[in-house]
């Protein structure tokens, strides 16, 4: 009769802790990847609240170099801003409109700084400037 042999209790048990070991780690990197998107998911939430709630924008200076041209310059607060129109004279103008020679919608200004405002083909005369971000809106007059 033959006698078949298996493997020793020490090689079986290396190799079970091997396979436990290993899937283990790969649940736990799963856990942490979930864990870390959780995370950052929540801190961009909070800094879209934080803009919304705390960003605030006041108007240093409005006026037209030109007949056609109005600037305003403006700062912003402690938290980021995000500009979202521009209005002259109560007509959406910010297609014509460009914030440091970028476009309006969608500019995000960081904390406390300066930025400058341009619209071009502005009416003659005083024209109001309204400008709307998440979280408000200002308006000067520019002549």
């Amino acid at each position: 009769m033959v006698r078949l042999r298996g493997i020793s209790e020490i090689t079986s048990a290396a190799i079970l802790t091997l396979i436990v070991l290993i899937v283990g780690g790969f649940v736990v990197a799963r856990i942490l990847g979930v864990l870390e998107h959780g995370l950052s998911e929540a801190q961009n939430r909070i800094s879209m609240i934080e803009r919304e709630m705390g960003s605030t924008l006041a108007v240093m200076a409005a006026y037209k170099p030109s007949d056609t041209i109005a600037r305003v310059i403006l700062v912003s607060g402690e938290y980021p801003v995000k500009l979202t129109a521009v209005y002259v004279n109560d007509e959406l103008w910010a297609a014509n409109c460009l914030v440091d020679g970028s476009p309006v919608d969608g500019y995000t200004m960081g904390p406390e700084t300066v930025a400058v405002l341009e619209c071009t083909g502005v009416p003659l005369g005083t024209v109001s400037v309204k400008v709307v971000y998440e979280g408000g809106e200002v308006v000067a007059l520019a002549g």
